[in-house]
């Protein structure tokens, strides 16, 4: 049987760890004593002494408060364990691996008094299932090469002749050689238990098992490539560091409250670190403590957490991963109840931590998920990621469809929920994910969402209804956050949705999207409809409002959609709307975009049910409502009023049955004022009609009113289809005509290139005289009482101004040229057709 597989690793970059069926005799053994070999290399050197399944280690070299350990192997069988028997007053005992094995540890390290422990062997540590830690203080394994302190002075692997210098110094960093080794831990996987995914805490039954050191301490895996598979981390109330890196790093070592942080400024390169088969990192506890990865690919598989549970009254600390090419959150545990997930919640009040991720590219994918919750009195902390590249948030688990995949803040208590804040360059979101902070129960708020992303794409709905989304929510009597978009390209498709909404007495929050470029809404998912909107709205199920406990008529105010962008395109039924299903007014939807277009059956709506109607504001140098497109602030219920819309335009297109219309049931009518400089399309009706209307009426009440300024009106245009498929004008033009016999192309006109100077002229030139005949005088254009009587030019006949055209010309004696025309052209044959040249006849013509 392989015990540990490894990770995959490239050829020649790194070392694979492949334990073959002899090592899992080895660890299988019950009656053997751990083989642990002394080097023989310190000025006191070790000594191992060996009783039943016990090793005692006595011995090493003391400086101070560091005790000094070299081995040349260091390896404990399952049920066996090793002692440090070292003196209470020992700080740190500080232990290497000299040799070029693999250190196999499947039983327990054990020590005693507070000191910490470290253990460091290039060639790599493996964890088995059964391994155990028994010591006071911290924890720290690495296949690093040397352990450095203060005074530059180093322990290292690689032992020279002379006595090593040791020091009493604290130790300040870990030095890492060519191929640093992996470090692996095996478990059976973790035993979390959920009552209902996301909205109700996690509960370990069993944290007696794996890898796990004293309150408040640090355990530590500082090396290669970084693998647990089913392996389980504790440090309750303490900080657990996962690290992999690269040849020749440098990782910093500083003292903390809960043992030690580690810094990795000094480091040339990062590895990979991997949880599969239901891994747990957990340092939940009373005033929870933090975990910290850093590698260059981060992945967390299977249902596998890392895990921070707040049980006490002062804040927890944070989750924070930095991978510097991708981390990829996947899949679930077999039940599917649990997805991989990175998750800070507080179920007292101390406030949760914040969860921080640095990297290029984010996957969650198929359940898998990212929150911070609180569900009690403590704030939840916020959620802070930097992607360069990409987020990609998408699939539900295969095996629970209605586990979706997301990043959400949540609170479902009094403590207020943290805000999400989403960096990067490309934001997809697909099959029911979302983004997002809300409030389930209790009178905590949702906090905000803010993403800054260069092209955003949501879109899909998962099997159970849940849709693709950037949205806060409120389902109690706390508000819900602001939602805020900066962004170049948005997308909105196949009933994904933007949103701040309230289903109870807690207000909707503000939306609010700045696009450079375009945002673009469209299309549905069955009955899903894509969406940006701020609203109040009802639960149409009765026993999901029952089970939720939420009232039937909500109470929250709505709130305000400002979208800014160059262009926006609503279609196929989408909408953006400010809406209040409640006893509340409506709120205020602001557009301004140089190109609007409302096309097959989308609206731009400001509606409510009982409260005055929501106001429209848009600004824009054209609007185009094409068929049965709608721009309404409609008052249905008795108590309110229509709303307000406003329209400034340079053009306003609306044909196919687009409306306008400031409506009310029973109250009045609203308010419509467009300003624009053409309108073509539609016109003020009092009602609305199967025309393009623009109206403010009132089914019960008095109409509103209509306010329309435009210095073209054109109620007449009709929209005409363009071919879909457009030809190239390439195809018309063929690159050349291929000739065959008696075939003629022939084009006759006036004019065309002029006549070589050089060349006697063809008898059949057509010869256009553009001077002004010498004859007719410039002077008969002024007036002729305006020169003296003998001045006046002679009065010609109107015949002899007719000008007939030359079709021919002949030379006198004197070589002059004279135009003439005749009847018959081919009658006269000129004497100059056999001059060669137009020379010759400029010299006659000066001889003349």
């Amino acid at each position: 049987m392989v015990i540990y597989m490894g990770l995959v690793k490239k050829t020649a970059k790194y070392k694979l760890l492949l334990l073959y069926s002899n090592f899992s005799v080895f660890l299988g053994i019950s009656h053997v004593c751990a083989q642990i070999i002394p080097d023989r290399t310190l000025p006191t050197n070790s000594t191992v002494t060996e009783t039943s399944n016990t090793s005692v280690i006595n011995g090493g070299t003391q400086v101070g408060g560091n005790l000094f350990h070299s081995f040349e192997r260091f390896d404990i069988p399952t049920n066996t364990e090793a002692i440090f028997n070292n003196p209470t007053s020992i700080q740190n005992i500080l232990t290497r691996v000299t040799g070029t094995n693999t250190s196999q540890i499947n039983g327990v390290i054990s020590s005693f008094g507070g000191a910490n422990l470290f253990l460091i062997n290039p060639n790599g540590i493996i964890f088995g299932e059964n391994a155990r830690l028994n010591i006071g203080g911290s924890f720290v394994a690495s296949s690093a090469n040397s352990i450095k302190f203060a005074d530059g002075s180093n322990f290292s692997t690689v032992t020279s002749p002379t006595t090593p210098l040791l020091t009493i110094t604290a130790p300040i960093g870990l030095g890492f050689g060519n191929i640093p080794g992996a470090i692996a831990v095996q478990g059976s996987g973790h035993d979390l238990t959920v009552t209902r995914a996301v909205t109700t805490p996690l509960n370990r039954t069993n944290n007696k098992t794996g890898l796990q050191v004293s309150l408040g301490k640090t355990l530590g895996l500082i090396g290669g490539n970084i693998a647990l598979n089913g392996g389980k981390l504790t440090a309750a109330s303490g900080h657990v560091e996962l690290g992999s890196v690269d040849s020749f790093s440098e990782v910093t070592i500083n003292p903390s409250a809960t043992g030690f942080s580690f810094g990795y400024g000094e480091t040339k390169g990062f590895d990979d670190i991997e949880l599969y088969s239901r891994s747990l990192v957990d340092v939940s506890g009373t005033n929870a403590g933090s975990i910290q990865v850093f590698a260059r690919q981060v992945s967390i598989n299977d249902g596998s957490i890392l895990w921070i549970q707040n049980r006490g009254t002062q804040r927890a600390g944070n989750i924070d991963v930095s991978a510097s090419d991708r981390l990829t959150l996947t899949g679930t545990t077999s039940d599917g109840k649990i997805g991989s997930s990175l998750v800070n919640e507080t179920i007292q009040s101390g406030g949760s931590g914040d969860v921080n991720v640095t990297t290029q590219r984010l996957e969650i994918r198929q359940g898998s998920s990212i929150t911070s919750k609180t569900f009690n009195l403590g704030t939840s902390g916020n959620i802070n990621i930097n992607a360069g590249e990409s987020i990609r948030v998408s699939d539900f688990s295969p095996i629970d469809t209605a586990r979706t995949s997301n990043i959400i803040a949540l609170t479902v208590s009094t403590g207020n929920a943290g805000d999400v804040s989403v960096n990067t360059k490309n934001l997809s979101l697909f099959d029911g994910s979302s983004v997002a902070s809300f409030t389930q129960t209790g009178s905590g708020s949702s906090g905000g969402v803010f993403v800054k992303a260069e092209n955003i794409e949501i879109s899909g709905v998962a099997p159970q209804g849940d849709r693709s989304t950037i949205s806060s929510s409120s389902l109690s009597s706390g508000n819900a956050g602001r939602v805020n978009i900066d962004t170049a390209n948005l997308s909105v498709t196949n009933g994904g949705s933007i949103s701040s909404s309230g289903f109870s007495s807690g207000s909707a929050g503000s939306v609010t999207i700045n696009a450079s470029d375009f945002v673009d809404v469209h299309g549905k998912s069955g009955e899903t409809i894509s969406e940006i909107r701020s609203a109040i709205r009802v639960f149409n199920s009765e026993p999901v409002r029952r089970l939720l406990g939420l009232p039937d008529i909500p109470q929250g105010k709505a709130g305000d959609v400002e979208i800014n962008a160059r262009s926006l395109n609503i279609s196929d039924g989408a909408r953006g709307s400010v809406e209040n299903l409640g006893i509340g007014d409506g709120g205020t939807l602001r557009i301004n975009s140089n190109l609007l277009m409302l096309k097959d059956k989308a609206s731009i709506t400001a509606n409510t049910k009982s409260g005055v109607g929501g106001n429209i504001l848009i600004q824009s140098q054209g609007i185009q409502m094409l068929d049965n497109s709608n721009i309404t602030a409609t008052a249905q219920g008795n108590a309110g009023n229509g709303g307000n819309i406003s329209i400034d335009t340079s053009t306003l297109v609306a044909v196919g049955n687009s409306d306008i219309s400031a409506n009310a049931q029973n109250s009045s009518g609203g308010r419509v004022v467009i300003n624009a400089t053409g309108i073509f399309g539609t016109q003020f009706r009092p009602f609305l009609t199967p025309e393009s209307d623009i109206t403010a009426s009132s089914a019960a009440g008095a109409n509103g009113v209509v306010d329309i300024n435009s210095f073209y009106f054109d109620s007449n245009l009709v929209i005409v289809e363009l071919p879909e498929t457009v030809r190239q004008i390439s195809e018309e033009i063929t690159t050349g005509c291929k000739a065959s016999d008696q075939n003629k192309f022939i084009i006759t006109g006036r004019g065309g290139l002029p006549e070589d100077p050089t060349t006697v002229l063809r008898g059949e030139t057509i010869w256009s005289d553009l001077r002004i005949p010498n004859r007719i005088s410039l002077e008969n254009k002024k007036p002729a009482n305006s020169l003296p009587e003998n001045k006046k030019p002679i009065s010609i006949p109107d015949t002899s101004l007719n000008i007939v055209e030359a079709n021919g010309w002949i030379t006198d004696a004197q070589g002059r040229i004279n135009l003439i025309v005749q009847t018959n052209p081919k009658m006269l044959i000129p004497d100059w057709r056999s001059n060669s040249s137009c020379s010759s006849f400029h010299h006659n013509s000066h001889d003349s």
